[in-house]
């Protein structure tokens, strides 16, 4: 079992990542008992887009998927995955996506 955010240390072929909303996120978590600290911390990592600046920070190379996952279901999610990887899983350059991110704060 790996417990933690370490999928930035794997060698991977591709990543998706998955965004949520700010306040469905905050909701989600707090229904699943998280603290208030733990809550806020996620939503701000979310409301900034952190895992963009560590990507990055790691000079990530491989495609990329951006999804909300707060506004499709899992199985539509699972679905348009799918599909991006039968495809071929095109993608932009890292910095492409980055300036087209989904931003919460704008």
């Amino acid at each position: 079992m790996v417990d933690g955010h370490l999928s930035h240390f794997l060698d991977v072929d591709a990543i998706v990542v998955l965004r949520c909303s700010p306040s469905v996120l905050s909701q989600r978590l707090t229904q699943r008992g998280y603290g208030g600290a733990k809550v806020r911390a996620n939503v701000e990592w979310e409301m900034t887009a952190g895992h963009w600046a560590e990507l990055e920070e790691f000079e990530v190379d491989v495609p990329l998927l951006e999804l909300d996952a707060g506004a499709n279901e899992s199985e539509t999610l699972g679905h348009r995955i799918m599909t991006w990887v039968e495809d071929g899983m095109p993608s932009e350059a890292l910095e492409a996506h980055v300036s087209s991110a989904i931003d919460w704060l704008a």
